[in-house]
């Protein structure tokens, strides 16, 4: 969550969820957002290419990120 943060993500409102809601504005208009699980330490690669898919953010972006 860190590294989507240094990307522009910001957290969405909380549901109660074990989920959390990320969000960023895209330049050229409306916004790309991602789901996240919450409190799991190693996230499964399947599930972070999902992450990155659908927020629209390049493998080597997000490893850059986070460093």
């Amino acid at each position: 969550m860190a590294a989507l943060r240094r990307l522009g993500f910001v957290d969405g409102p909380a549901k109660g969820s074990s989920h959390q809601s990320m969000h960023r504005p895209r330049p050229e208009g409306g916004h790309d957002t991602v789901s996240v699980v919450m409190g799991e330490k190693e996230v499964p690669a399947g599930t972070l290419d999902g992450i990155l898919l659908t927020g629209n953010v390049a493998l080597t972006e997000f490893l850059d990120a986070a460093k």
